[in-house]
């Protein structure tokens, strides 16, 4: 989810700057469509990789044993995809980019934050284990690691 809307978001933001990180694409003969899946296919692909690397660090600590792991790489990119396709249109018109950072601190962070990655929700205030269930993490599956 955060490495979808870092790499939408901030080729748009970094794209601004004198560096020119991402070039202009107005004297290629592709069209706007073409440099748009590709950097689809770009992001797609830093979030598989991105993800691979957590499996692998996964397996090699002991958390994760046998192949199930794995099996998360396919949801993990389509998590990533949904979050990159709509923040790469919506950064497009983006003129600051606190208005990126803002979007980030606010609504990409809380959803990690509270999704239970990192404590148990059971030990979350009840006013946020409410609002919680309206995430959209909150939904998802559970995949069995071991």
């Amino acid at each position: 989810m955060q490495t979808g809307f870092l790499e939408s978001a901030g080729a748009r933001r970094h794209g601004g700057r004198l560096e020119r990180l991402v070039p202009d694409g107005g004297h290629d003969p592709l069209e706007p469509e073409e440099i748009m899946a590709g950097h689809m296919l770009f992001m797609a692909f830093r979030v598989l990789t991105s993800s691979a690397s957590f499996v692998v660090v996964m397996a090699a600590f002991g958390v994760s044993r046998g192949w199930w792991a794995a099996a998360t790489l396919p949801a993990a990119l389509l998590t990533g995809m949904a979050f990159a396709a709509p923040t790469a249109a919506w950064a497009v018109g983006v003129r600051s980019p606190s208005q990126l950072n803002t979007v980030f601190r606010f609504v990409i962070m809380p959803m990690y934050m509270f999704s239970g990655t990192f404590f148990a929700v059971a030990q979350l205030p009840d006013w946020i284990r409410r609002s919680r269930t309206r995430c959209a993490l909150a939904r998802r599956r559970a995949v069995p690691v071991a």
